[in-house]
């Protein structure tokens, strides 16, 4: 109970104070200021998806910023001696940080809910505003379908087909002029070109994928291909035209559909087949057949070809991104606090600010590292203590929710529990744990 009172006088704290009431009136103008001005791709849906997109990414900076400067509030409440008597009375002072973690935890959680509960709600009136005529493709972005996609090829067969074409230029001596780094720029090419191949289909031929997974709601009327390719010619350039394509949807047992069209390089195409194709099976075969009049050749992205099925609900797909922003700031948030509770919280406050930092920005930095050199014959130990210290600390970017809520994609359930779970839960009593021990030594002389 004593830890209850430390989480309601944190909230009572954070509510009252201007940061939350300044923080929401931000986000109601901002989402309201999108929801007028959002362009787009010049479409009714455009629109609606770059709401989606720009609203959801709003809200995660400054949401995300506000669990910064809330957490570190503990900073000043023990400076000021405003928390003396709870450190001295029977609550062990270890518990303290859980408490205000707690607290500052109801007050994002509320914000994080009135804020997605308005994204929610401006969405809708977005749709209802537009004409009757493209209310049916809009409507469509408000969902939730989930994604079934094809097995990552194997890229051994190209890799030892790019080694094989490499060896027979060397034996010619084709590279025998070239540096190292344009031997590599070679291979790589090679490599690209042999990948390529596995992905292309010459007029007359077929390429096919099975797609696992599938499970749509009863209530499906209709699923999507998702797919994009490029085309080339006889001699390798992009062709003009697209060559006219069929694509079979085969479910386990045989029977499903077939949908043959014309489809434009280089853009993303999602075509409508019925439900019922699928005959209920979870495991479909897709079959592209080139049967164009002219020599070109399709050459799909890596992606492959995708299938979309209606999975749940808009509200409840919004739902689930709140979730996922919450378990992020519920881990820096636990951070904020930790580092408040042993130092000055300005200091606390760069501290979680460099978190959020490379957590947004991980992948990026693990990629920066592979190619890095600038500490001479220290840098494999420097690099691996960096790549080490990245690994730790929580990934902030692993689901890209603006993304996944534009283009009415689920966002998963592992996503949600990793967040919440793993990050939100987990990591965040593993962080206030491991600050419980010092500041429980700590001298209120010190803290004060």
């Amino acid at each position: 109970m004593k830890v209850a009172a430390v989480a309601r006088l944190a909230a009572t704290e954070a509510l009252r104070s201007r940061l939350v009431p300044v923080v929401a009136l931000t986000i109601a103008v901002a989402l309201g200021g999108l929801a007028w001005a959002s362009v787009g791709d010049g479409t009714y849906p455009g629109r609606v998806r770059a709401f989606l997109s720009w609203g959801t990414g709003w809200l995660e900076l400054v949401l995300s910023l506000t669990a910064v400067f809330l957490s570190t509030t503990l900073a000043q409440a023990l400076r000021e001696g405003r928390l003396v008597l709870l450190a001295v009375g029977p609550l062990p002072r270890g518990l303290l940080p859980l408490g205000w973690w707690l607290g500052t935890g109801l007050a994002l959680a509320l914000l994080v809910a009135a804020a997605h509960g308005l994204l929610w709600g401006l969405a809708r009136v977005m749709v209802r505003a537009t004409p009757a005529a493209a209310r049916a493709p809009t409507e469509r972005v408000l969902s939730s379908r989930g994604v079934a996609r094809p097995p990552r090829p194997d890229a051994t067969p190209a890799l030892a087909a790019a080694a094989r074409q490499a060896q027979a230029m060397e034996a010619a001596g084709e590279l025998a002029d070239l540096t190292d780094d344009q031997r590599e720029q070679v291979f790589e090419w090679l490599e690209r070109a042999a990948r390529e191949r596995t992905r292309a289909v010459a007029r007359g031929r077929a390429m096919a994928w099975t797609l696992d997974g599938i499970d749509p709601d009863p209530a499906a009327t209709a699923v999507w291909l998702r797919f994009r390719y490029s085309v080339r010619d006889a001699a390798g350039q992009r062709a003009t035209g697209p060559p006219r394509g069929r694509f079979s949807v085969v479910p386990e047992g045989g029977g499903g559909v077939q949908l043959e069209g014309r489809w434009a390089s280089g853009v993303v195409h999602e075509v409508a087949a019925p439900a019922w194709a699928l005959e209920g099976r979870s495991r479909v075969r897709v079959v592209y057949e080139n049967r164009g009049e002219e020599p070109a050749v399709v050459v799909f992205s890596e992606a492959g070809v995708e299938l979309l099925y209606p999975a749940g609900t808009f509200g409840g797909n919004v739902a689930r991104a709140g979730l996922v922003l919450l378990g992020r700031l519920l881990i820096l948030a636990a951070i904020g606090v930790a580092a408040a509770s042993l130092i000055d919280g300005k200091l606390a406050a760069l501290v979680v600010l460099f978190v959020l930092a490379v957590g947004a920005g991980r992948e990026f930095l693990l990629e920066s590292l592979e190619a890095f050199t600038g500490f001479g014959a220290a840098t494999p130990a420097l690099t691996a203590l960096l790549r080490l210290l990245i690994l730790l600390l929580p990934d902030l970017a692993s689901c890209d929710v603006a993304a996944l809520l534009s283009a009415g994609q689920r966002i998963e359930t592992p996503d949600v529990l990793r967040a919440v779970g793993l990050d939100g839960t987990l990591r965040a009593l593993g962080v206030l744990a491991l600050a419980a021990v010092p500041f429980a030594r700590r001298e209120l002389g010190a803290i004060r």
